[in-house]
């Protein structure tokens, strides 16, 4: 416990550190539920305190959500030193209480706190561009698509050109791959589209010659079949895979030329032969010592002489099995690389869509803000003038992308370098805080390289800009004890973060820390249903929390002293969002009040983006991309071919007669031939704001191609 408390005190002195210091660039690695929101929160309003104006802070985010809450708990930290009164958070900063120019400087910033810019990082690079549209070519007016948006606009163009490309018979390696199996092929282009979109520089592996690979493996065939010529038995299972692996290469031989299209296909489609395989597909394992035993003492040798047979006969076969797949994924590499060459142009397409529609993208913000700091060096002072303090959280969760941004925008090149690894920070500008075992994000570009590049950077530039807290204010000594047993091992291996043991700040209280509840319902035959077990699991943890409200001591975050547990001290956490009415059911039953916090996925649901859909044909009667989602889409479920043969029979204009009809709800519901768009038309049209006025012909008057 002396050990555990010697920890927490030095943890005390780097967390005032981390708050107190402003005028020092400082990275704090904090542990889980050690009160990152305190320590941003409490960083800020010591500098208001010390008279940093708020327009001058910048405060980046992971979410829109964790902004919000930072600048409330910033305003809290702030009303209540301005009357005197320090929050416990602060009480290790501010030990002796604030100056009376202190408090002056805090009731001038009360006043102005929303002018902190506290966002994500794509709010943060839209306020770096917005000012220099020019340098950042950028439109002055381009808006920000949502999320969604972006995705239905980018799918749209991607499906657009895959039509394109393979219509009007068009060779190449995509068309050869659709011929071969057209679903797959087409994921994968949408796939390779997708990660081409979100990471711009992304490039093809290294590929090697495919001579090489079949020399290599018809080689290989051809050792296996000569060592067991020489050899001084035979063992017929063996003479059974010599053979097959002998008709595989001749079969490679016999294949088209494998740097056309045609062949490359082949080749990789190509299969082992069946005998060679398991179920799964895989080479079997070589297992044929008691065989060779057998055949050894069939040619007259003892038992023991088999040995050296299998063992030769294994090493052959084995380097059969590896040149074989060494060829496959050559030729997947080979694939790949040609497909990605193939699917740069669908980026293009988008980039002239976000053009001529003066629209940006997430991406946008983040790749236009990072070029504008690193080619506008008098812009990048200007910024750095404005923003002269900028504070990041769950910085493990930041690209290198992203980390360049801050580094350009809080620092200055060393000696001449534009390498923004070599940058030196300024004093006081950036305060990074994050721990590298929480980085999770990794599927979303984050790397955690980025975080330790930073770390080193800071510890060499800085002596003591680097703090560890590990103390954990939220979970108690015994559970504590049993994360750290149990992650020890895991985060110190090769290629982990390394390990840091969270030490308690609150011991234990008495009690069980972890509860299992054993739910035991059966009917009349000693059965149960999954809905009857359901039921009886949401009664039980109903039951549990109805025990602990008002009985069950807990210490009060804000004020540090104990006092009973109430309903929104407690969080349950559910895999899935699908039955959580049961549970809603079984509190409000106990008179429980419970808030439901599910779906976050809510809005990428195809129904969803229906229903968004609808909603923006009903706001704009010429979205044509919207009535065209609408129609494909679950609520009403025409078939691409069909919308094609609707738009294809809409009357051509005299004037142009070249030029493909526009599908929107301007047109006259009567020419479309198709009974149920023209009926699903006829109903939006009736919604569509202003039909309940407009004249009967006014719609059918307007010609559907203008």
């Amino acid at each position: 416990m002396m050990s555990s408390m010697s920890k927490v005190l030095k943890d005390n002195g780097e967390r005032r550190d981390a708050i107190s210091l402003h005028d020092r660039s400082i990275l704090v690695e904090a542990g889980a539920g050690s009160g990152k929101t305190a320590i941003m929160a409490g960083r800020i309003a010591v500098m208001l305190a010390e008279g940093v104006s708020p327009r001058s802070i910048a405060a980046v985010t992971f979410t829109e959500l964790a902004a919000s809450e930072l600048l409330s708990r910033v305003r809290e930290f702030v009303a209540n030193l301005t009357v005197g009164e320090i929050a416990a958070e602060l009480h290790v900063a501010l030990p002796d209480g604030l100056s009376q120019a202190q408090r002056d400087n805090l009731a001038a910033a009360s006043a102005a706190i929303d002018e902190i810019t506290c966002s994500t990082i794509h709010g943060f690079c839209q306020r770096l561009i917005k000012p220099y549209p020019a340098e950042a070519n950028i439109d002055p007016g381009a808006g920000v698509m949502d999320r969604n948006q972006a995705d239905l606009t980018f799918l749209e163009i991607v499906d657009g050109w895959l039509r394109e490309r393979l219509s009007g018979g068009q060779g190449g390696i995509l068309a050869e791959m659709v011929l071969h199996s057209p679903g797959e092929t087409v994921a994968l282009i949408h796939k390779i589209a997708e990660n081409l979109r979100r990471r711009r520089m992304l490039a093809a592996p290294p590929v090697s010659l495919l001579d090489g690979h079949l020399t290599a493996f018809r080689q290989a065939a051809a050792d296996f079949a000569g060592c067991m010529d020489g050899a001084a038995a035979a063992e017929p299972e063996t003479v059974t895979i010599i053979e097959r692996l002998t008709e595989m290469a001749t079969a490679l031989a016999n294949d088209p030329d494998p740097a056309t299209p045609a062949g490359l296909v082949r080749l990789l489609t190509s299969r082992p032969h069946p005998d060679l395989c398991t179920k799964a597909g895989a080479f079997a394992s070589y297992r044929k010592k008691g065989k060779w035993a057998g055949a050894a003492k069939q040619a007259g040798l003892s038992k023991a002489d088999g040995d050296p047979l299998n063992d030769a006969a294994e090493v052959h076969y084995t380097a059969c099995c590896d040149a074989w797949v060494s060829l496959v994924q050559a030729a997947a590499a080979h694939a790949l690389a040609a497909l990605i060459d193939e699917a740069r142009p669908i980026l293009q397409r988008y980039r002239d869509h976000k053009h001529t529609s003066a629209q940006l993208d997430f991406d946008d913000l983040i790749f236009a803000a990072r070029d504008l700091l690193r080619h506008h060096d008098a812009v990048r002072r200007a910024l750095g003038h404005r923003f002269a303090h900028v504070l990041v959280d769950e910085f493990q969760d930041t690209d290198p992308l992203q980390t360049e941004i801050f580094w350009r925008l809080c620092g200055a090149p060393a000696d001449g370098e534009d390498d923004w690894t070599a940058f030196r920070i300024r004093p006081g500008a950036l305060f990074l805080v994050g721990d590298p075992k929480q980085a999770i994000y990794r599927f979303q570009g984050a790397d955690v390289g980025a975080y330790l590049q930073a770390r080193d950077a800071f510890r060499t530039q800085n002596a003591g800009s680097l703090l560890s807290i590990s103390t954990n204010f939220r979970s108690c000594a015994s559970i504590l004890t049993f994360v750290n047993e149990r992650f020890e091992a895991v985060l110190s291996a090769d290629g982990q973060p390394g390990f840091t043991a969270l030490d308690p700040f609150h011991d234990d209280r008495g009690g069980l820390c972890v509860a299992a509840l054993d739910i035991a319902v059966a009917d009349e035959n000693g059965k149960a249903s999954a809905e009857q077990q359901r039921d009886a699991e949401a009664d039980a943890i109903a039951e549990l929390c109805a025990r602990l409200i008002e009985s069950h001591p807990i210490i009060d975050r804000r004020s540090g002293a104990e006092r009973p547990c109430q309903p929104g001290d407690i969080a349950l956490l559910a895999p899935t969002g699908t039955e959580l009415w049961r549970y809603e059911e079984a509190l409000e039953r106990r008179g429980i009040p419970v808030a439901t916090q599910a779906g976050k996925g809510l809005f990428r649901r195809q129904e969803i983006q229906g229903l968004i859909a609808l909603t923006r044909v009903l706001a704009d009667r010429r979205d044509t991309l919207a009535l065209g989602a609408l129609l494909r889409g679950p609520l009403v479920g025409l078939t691409e071919e069909e919308l094609l043969d609707i738009v294809w029979g809409l009357p051509r204009s005299e004037e142009q007669p070249d030029r493909i009809p526009r599908l929107d709800l301007s047109i006259d519901a009567a020419i479309i031939a198709h009974p149920l768009a023209r009926e699903v038309i006829e109903r939006l049209q009736s919604l569509s704001p202003g039909a309940a006025t407009a004249r009967p012909h006014t719609n059918c008057s307007r010609r559907p191609w203008t």
